[in-house]
């Protein structure tokens, strides 16, 4: 999602715990995340209610949010553009460094923490 004022939509996907959803494409069938609970929603699964500026804001703040500990996770499907073997049409979970998977380990639990999931 773009910082661009100018794209304010008029509905916003919440959660059922309140909380403005993250639109994203790292879990597999589920478009929607909440930072919140950690619940995953599909496509057509979250509410929708109108945008208000507060919603926005806050919309807004989760996604760079999520953006900062997304960045470290190795998920299934995923390919980098700056990896030669992710070009050649590997998955870079099948060739994560150690390094890498310990990150996205600890941006998993990070999220988990961040949700409040044990």
């Amino acid at each position: 999602m773009s910082d661009d004022e100018t794209s304010v939509p008029d509905k916003i996907n919440m959660c059922v715990c309140g909380e403005p959803l993250i639109f994203t494409f790292i879990f597999a069938h589920k478009e929607f995340y909440c930072l919140g609970c950690g619940r995953a929603f599909e496509f057509y699964g979250p509410e929708s209610v109108e945008t208000t500026p507060d919603l926005w804001e806050r919309q807004r703040q989760l996604q760079r949010e999520f953006a900062e500990i997304a960045k470290d996770l190795v998920v299934p499907g995923s390919r980098h553009s700056d990896c030669d073997r992710c070009k050649r049409g590997e998955d870079h979970e099948d060739h994560a460094t150690e390094e890498e998977l310990a990150a996205s380990f600890r941006a998993r639990a990070r999220l988990r923490e961040r949700a409040g999931i044990s």
